[in-house]
């Protein structure tokens, strides 16, 4: 199930994060901001995905 969610999450993600075309004119900072956020989205579900839903960091003592 977690591949699923990650597949999904890929697919609406990352077009929506992309860079425009050429014919879109220049991106500006917000753009390129976008962009790596959706990277970091994705790369972050596949690595949940890896580690298993049911995996967690213990939290420092506060």
């Amino acid at each position: 199930m977690p591949e699923l969610l990650v597949d999904v999450a890929t697919r609406i993600v990352v077009p929506v994060t992309a860079l425009p075309g050429p014919e879109a004119g220049e991106p500006c900072e917000d753009t390129f901001a976008l962009e790596a956020l959706g990277h970091v989205f994705v790369t972050s579900l596949r690595i949940w995905a890896q580690a298993g839903p049911d995996t967690r960091s213990e939290l420092p003592p506060t």
